[in-house]
């Protein structure tokens, strides 16, 4: 059986359990496949993005890996399940862990519109 083609949507935060879900979905990445990482940022945060979305270009590049990237406002989990509403997503990979972090990736697990893999 051929491998098809994925649209891997990965929401990160630049935490330890986001670095680990941007690695899991550049494993899963297969030919073909496009990863989108999305970064969100609260209260206009934009600088805040902008970082996290270098960090996480930097670690696919090491990575070879290419992405898109994907600044998002308001609330995570919310933008998280519009972006793989929007991009049509297969996939969504979050990192889970204690705190308001965990709150999100329990709400993209019940709302996302695609499988959600939920890296601890």
């Amino acid at each position: 059986m051929a491998a098809r083609a994925r649209h891997i949507l990965v929401g990160y935060d630049g935490t330890d359990a986001g670095r680990r879900a941007l690695a899991a979905a550049a494993e899963l990445a297969g030919y073909a496949s496009t990863v989108s990482v999305a970064a969100v940022s609260g209260n206009g945060a934009a600088v805040e993005a902008t970082v996290l979305l270098g960090e996480a270009r930097d670690e696919l590049v090491r990575l070879h890996v290419v992405g898109r990237y994907l600044d998002s406002s308001g609330d995570p989990a919310a933008a998280i399940v519009e972006k793989a509403r929007e991009l049509r997503a297969d996939l969504v990979v979050v990192g889970r862990s204690h705190g308001s972090s965990a709150s999100v990736s329990a709400h993209v697990g019940r709302s996302a519109p695609c499988d959600v893999l939920i890296v601890t």
